[in-house]
């Protein structure tokens, strides 16, 4: 008497059960991994596929993006190479803003203007400390 009071089943039709049942999993792995293949390449076609719309629609952000890609693909610089770009950033910044305040103007209005250039005839004006710093002559 099995179980719950039923009769026992036959092994032999367990085996053959079991036997189909493990078959029916391996066949349904199969298609698993069939599908997934079908999933990688159907995911690669839609890249190339966008890609090739981003290329055709915005060909400057395409291009960027392509270069953004490929700068990652590259090796990190060596610590030298980085201290000598830090340096060359540096200098350039130097010398933009060498140039911007070349560039801007020297007065703000004229009377900015006037306190400026008299100071530079010799004619005092309201200063009460000494261009040269010191304060005892």
């Amino acid at each position: 008497m099995g179980l719950f009071g039923g009769d026992k089943p036959d092994p032999a039709v367990l085996l053959a059960e079991n036997g189909g049942l493990l078959r029916e999993v391996e066949l349904l792995r199969e298609q698993l991994g069939e599908k997934k293949e079908e999933i990688g390449a159907m995911r690669e076609q839609l890249r190339w596929t966008q890609d090739a719309l981003i290329a055709k629609e915005a060909p400057e952000a395409y291009r960027d993006r392509q270069d953004v890609e490929a700068q990652a693909l590259l090796p990190a610089p060596a610590a030298e190479v980085s201290a000598e770009s830090e340096k060359r950033n540096q200098e350039a910044e130097i010398k933009r803003r060498y140039l911007n305040a070349m560039e801007e103007p020297l007065f703000n209005d004229a009377d900015d203007m006037c306190a400026k250039l008299m100071g530079a005839v010799g004619v005092p004006l309201s200063e009460s400390q000494s261009l040269h710093g010191n304060d005892e002559s």
